[in-house]
């Protein structure tokens, strides 16, 4: 679905606006008329609101930084920009109806055995397989539909409407706006993008209160959040980060009667990268930093042992999953440079690629922009 982005930006020249609120009007981008009761959101926050019936909204409260303003209205196209939250600003934004809805073809939207079969896949490759995914639950499983093209083999998912999560081990209700989830078995690579709200749940409880937030501390030390944080404040060892280069190459396989093959092999070199390996020089200012590096990194995070459910998915046929050691990713850089905010955001997402531990870890484990430990 291509979506044309057409943006107005007003910039305000009274004093009264608090600097971090934002406000606009969604408007149709054909017939100028207002969009009621949009939707509007920050995307991986907990900023999120309704438009009102004039298409109108405030975002209030926002800690500074970069963010994807996501805005959507049934029956026309989802649009999602950054904005930067450091001064006051008021946007016009204008949406572009769906064309002809009915010619997009989704298959496999009937729920049948393939389906339930693909539907669990999903489950466990975008939730999770992580103690907190058992916690969660898919509210709205009927709304997605999938793709599989045996032949190749690869999968492709979508959702005609936002997912639902409830995740009662972090005590959040997630609305996720799935634009793209693709897996491909030859391969064994897995992408998926898309922009969640995240809701704090009410309760009373003391005990679970103390739960979600003992849950909330566990996923936050060691996740990609974490690391990109510490990146920027120029605190990887402190926080208990290790980096190490991998070096990878390709070697030809002959095999008689057999066709020649390649396949790549990779080398670690035990000692430790220098902490700002990853980062430009004099990149890092109030606002973000930059990642530009060419190798395959080891990132290890020393504080905190690999769980056994993630010990149990490498060795799913092993009697015992034994003890782990420290949770071990790995990174790469699938673009030119990696923009890092101070809140652990990065752009753009899909251009870093994670394997191992961050690669396990998944929707189950997602925590807001503005959490603090």
């Amino acid at each position: 679905m291509t979506r044309v982005l057409i943006l107005i930006i007003l910039f305000c020249s009274w004093e009264g606006m608090a600097q971090r609120t934002l406000r606009g009007q969604v408007i149709n981008g054909e017939t100028e008329e207002p969009l009621p009761f949009s939707t509007v959101f920050l995307a991986n926050t907990t900023k999120g609101t309704t438009a009102d019936e004039h298409g109108r909204f405030v975002l209030t409260n926002v800690p500074s930084g970069r963010y994807d303003m996501v805005v959507s209205f049934v029956g026309y196209e989802t649009l999602a920009f950054p904005v930067q939250a450091d001064s006051a600003r008021t946007y016009k934004i204008r949406l572009k109806p769906i064309a002809n809805q009915l010619a997009e073809v989704h298959v496999k939207a009937k729920r049948d055995a393939e389906w339930d079969e693909h539907l669990q896949f999903f489950k466990k490759n975008f939730i999770g397989s992580s103690e907190n995914a058992g916690d969660c639950r898919l509210v709205n499983p009927e709304v997605l539909w999938f793709d599989f093209k045996p032949e190749i083999p690869f999968l492709t998912a979508g959702a005609r409407e936002p997912l639902k999560i409830e995740n009662k081990a972090l005590g959040y209700t997630i609305t996720y706006l799935l634009e793209s989830f693709t897996f491909d078995y030859k391969n064994h690579y897995l992408a998926y993008m898309g922009y969640p709200v995240l809701q704090e749940m009410t309760s009373r409880n003391k005990r679970r209160q103390k739960r979600w937030e003992e849950n909330r501390q566990k996923a936050f030390y060691g996740s990609p959040m974490h690391f990109m944080r510490a990146v920027h404040e120029r605190r990887l060892g402190e926080e208990g980060f290790e980096l190490r280069r991998i070096i990878e190459k390709e070697d030809t396989v002959r095999m008689s009667g057999m066709p020649v093959r390649t396949r790549k092999t990779r080398m670690l070199i035990r000692t430790p990268l220098p902490e700002n390996y990853l980062v430009v020089a004099d990149s890092s200012d109030a606002g973000h930093s930059l990642l530009k590096f060419s190798d395959i990194v080891q990132v290890t995070y020393t504080k905190e042992k690999e769980s056994q459910e993630y010990l149990r998915a490498q060795s799913p046929f092993s009697q015992s999953s034994g003890r782990g050691g420290p949770q071990t990713s790995v990174i790469q850089l699938k673009g030119p440079v990696i923009r890092v905010e101070p809140n652990g955001n990065y752009y753009e997402p899909l251009d870093i690629l994670f394997e191992g531990y961050w690669s396990w870890e998944k929707v189950a484990e997602l925590l807001p922009l503005s959490y603090k430990p």
